[in-house]
């Protein structure tokens, strides 16, 4: 393994343990169960709730394209996974987020190395994120909105 490689799994690593440690804390909020709900529905058979009826029939089911006014459904189809492995738990959820903050910090890594030309730039950067008090909270909350936006973000970069 280069040194590289080495110091960005540190810096994963680092990343894993602030945000895994006691992931179930604190409980659901809000928007974390109304999101889940039409996720748990579907791995269910039950019929979906739609925000504001807004969804797609597809096979005589009903697909939600929103979870609010201002939230797409995408973080819902996306945990559906965790939830089926998982259950309908709080860990569930905010695993799949947690997931999307480490692929956001390998693109973070990415974007500056390729930004300065220089892998230490993009380890320093990222470094950075990987021990940012507001990264990992926002991760770990399972607030879709802030977790998905930063990595699709990065990618677009």
């Amino acid at each position: 393994m280069t040194r590289t490689r080495a110091a960005f799994a540190l810096c994963l690593l680092v990343y894993l343990a602030f945000s895994l440690y006691q992931l179930d804390l604190p409980g659901l909020h809000y928007d974390e169960a109304f999101e889940a709900v039409p996720a748990v529905q579907l791995l269910r058979g039950q019929p979906v709730t739609a925000f504001r009826n807004s969804g797609l029939f597809i096979g005589g089911r009903l697909y939600p394209l929103m979870t609010q006014d201002y939230i797409g459904a995408l973080n819902t189809y996306a945990a559906i996974p965790f939830i089926l492995l998982l259950g309908p738990t709080p860990t569930a959820l905010r695993l799949m987020s947690v997931l999307v903050g480490a692929a956001g910090l390998w693109l973070a890594y990415l974007l500056a190395r390729d930004l300065a030309q220089s892998r230490t730039a993009g380890l320093l950067a990222a470094a950075l994120l990987c021990t940012d008090p507001s990264f990992i909270f926002w991760n770990r909350q399972g607030v879709f909105v802030t977790a998905v936006t930063a990595p699709i973000g990065l990618a677009a970069a």
